[in-house]
């Protein structure tokens, strides 16, 4: 196996950290804040809620079938009122892409409120496709940090 090993030194290790540092700039400059997409909201809100309410009816059937009335009145309470709200959006797009179909991570931070309080306050990363005529977001995959920051291509 081939061992490729690169020195820097003097003014080419300058240019180097130079262009790194550029880079890591150029790359922070292009998430864009995306929290006024009604669009992108209501597809976000449609996926946070089919992640958490589906245990919460799975906890009602449990509670019911054992028999627990005063803790099953807690949860029809909790779930009744509860509310998903999107504190903030962000998305990571390919830094040159032209294409008509964009393959972008979403970043959301949300909190789910009920009457007793929060419940669940978190940050989600989801993959979407996105199509800049007529704004369609398709969703894809749940996604994670680490693409959300390496979203180059």
């Amino acid at each position: 196996m081939t061992e490729v090993k690169i020195k820097l030194s003097g003014w080419q290790g300058i240019v180097a950290v130079i262009a790194v540092i550029a880079l890591i700039i150029f790359r922070l400059s292009t998430f864009s804040d995306t929290s006024d997409n009604t669009d992108l909201i209501e597809e976000l809100e449609f996926q946070l809620m089919t992640e958490y309410f589906p245990d919460d009816v799975e906890n009602l059937k449990t509670l019911y079938e054992s028999g627990y009335e005063e803790e099953l009145e807690e949860a029809v309470e909790s779930i009744t009122t509860s509310e998903l709200t999107i504190l903030s959006v962000q998305t990571s797009s390919p830094l040159l892409s032209f294409k008509s179909k964009q393959k972008v991570i979403v970043k959301v931070v949300y909190s789910l409120d009920d009457s007793f309080g929060n419940r669940k306050k978190g940050t989600a990363y989801y993959r979407f496709d996105h199509r800049a005529l007529g704004n369609t977001w398709r969703y894809r995959y749940r996604s994670g940090a680490i693409s959300y920051y390496l979203n180059f291509i």
